[in-house]
């Protein structure tokens, strides 16, 4: 009896020792979870602030790269007073009127003598003049011109990103689908290309690289639209004529001649 009861207290005393031994060791466990959780939490403490302010300049409406992109990119209808007006320098070679103009740098310029709207990317050198219409290759594709025949060049690649040609045609036309489009003719020959988009005065176009570019008119919707009003300037212009009376008196008279541009 003796000797179980002495087993017993030393098996008691072994276990009570171990007992501080455990909960030292789970305790240790305990503060090294804690701390590393710690570690782990603290990243993402600071990312989430990070991220946040990212967004904020992102979505800020007001900020400035928000205000560049729209104007570069041109995805709203730009107001008169967003644009920078300039009156190109006209050039006369061989009898053949063009026009020059140097952008200072990004943004968007429209042109009083004209009405091209360029929007630029970077500081470049544009030269740009009228061309005949190839009346037989329009009409290979049943196209009619819509306005003038634009030859735009660059002094710097890519330097155009967005083309703004003006256009004659009401808010009633523009409401016939495909009725505008814009003919690009180059070396390989001439391309059909859709625009942006088209606001109450412009057609917005992508450039995808500078040469001949103008509006047409899809013959077959123009003509089923015939009845549809264009807005156009009427130039008049009085030419005068004699002729000769019964006692042989140059009469003279005026002629009005109308050009509708």
């Amino acid at each position: 009896m003796k000797t179980c009861l002495h087993r017993e207290r030393k098996r008691s005393d072994v276990s009570e020792e171990e007992q501080p031994s455990r909960s030292r060791t789970r305790s240790g466990l305990q503060t090294a979870n804690q701390s590393s959780s710690k570690q782990n939490q603290s990243p993402s403490k600071t990312d989430p602030d990070v991220c946040e302010d990212s967004r904020e300049d992102q979505l800020s409406p007001d900020g400035p790269e928000r205000l560049k992109q729209q104007q570069l990119v041109g995805g709203e209808a730009l107001h008169p007073d967003e644009m920078s007006p300039f009156t190109a320098e006209l050039l006369t070679e061989s009898g053949e009127t063009s026009y020059r103009f140097r952008c200072p740098g990004p943004g968007v310029f429209r042109c009083a003598l004209t009405g091209l709207v360029f929007v630029m990317t970077q500081e470049a050198e544009l030269r740009y003049n009228t061309v005949q219409w190839d009346e037989n290759l329009l009409q290979s594709a049943s196209r009619i011109a819509a306005g003038p025949l634009f030859d735009i060049k660059c002094s710097e690649d890519g330097a155009v990103c967005q083309l703004h040609l003006p256009h004659c045609d009401t808010k009633e036309a523009l409401l016939v689908d495909g009725l505008l489009s814009v003919v690009h003719i180059s070396d390989d020959g001439m391309s059909i290309l859709e625009p942006l988009k088209i606001t109450d005065t412009h057609v917005v176009l992508k450039v995808p690289h500078l040469s001949a570019l103008g509006l047409v008119w899809d013959f077959i919707r123009r003509f089923v639209n015939l009845s549809l009003p264009i807005e156009a300037q009427v130039l008049l212009i009085l030419r005068s004529s004699y002729t000769a009376g019964q006692r042989a008196i140059r009469r003279r008279r005026a002629h009005p001649h109308p050009f509708l541009l």
